[in-house]
């Protein structure tokens, strides 16, 4: 089992928690909220830092719950190295149910709660790699194949 230190940086933040002991993420609260870049994002600040212990790092993902919130995480996935101790800040954009002629966003239902569980945690143990340079790559049945090269 790994040990991940959690600092709370504000008094309302909570701690990641898991439904389930059997659950594999651990999830996240919206603590701090405030408009992005774009009148389509959101900036959730969720008010907490964490240091994995040496070789493991965290990822986060969207709650499955956040599609109904016609939003999504704006990078897919978040990684935390061992060495970020940063505040976990998230970025969603809004998914666009109608625009406006003049390219204005709407969504009557794009919106996010403080309080509210928003994304997953989940632990991972690092793999390091050596990338060796080569002439050439050994032959495979698919090759350099690519979008849709493997049928429908």
């Amino acid at each position: 089992m790994a040990t991940i230190k959690i600092k709370r940086l504000t008094p309302t933040a909570k701690i990641p928690s898991r439904a389930f002991v059997t659950d594999t993420g651990y999830d996240v609260y919206a603590d701090r909220l405030e408009f992005g870049l774009h009148n389509n994002q959101i900036i959730v600040h969720t008010g907490i830092a964490v240091q994995p212990e040496p070789g493991y790092y965290v990822e986060v993902y969207p709650r499955s719950s956040v599609a109904k919130k016609y939003a999504q995480l704006a990078n897919s996935v978040g990684i935390i190295d061992e060495t970020y101790t940063g505040e976990i800040i998230l970025v969603f954009n809004g998914i666009p149910e109608h625009m406006s002629s003049d390219g204005v966003f709407y969504s009557k239902h794009f919106g996010i709660s403080v309080g509210e569980k928003i994304a997953q945690l989940i632990v991972r143990k690092r793999i390091d790699a050596d990338f060796i340079e080569v002439d050439e790559l050994g032959w495979t049945p698919r090759g350099d194949g690519g979008f849709g090269s493997t049928g429908k």
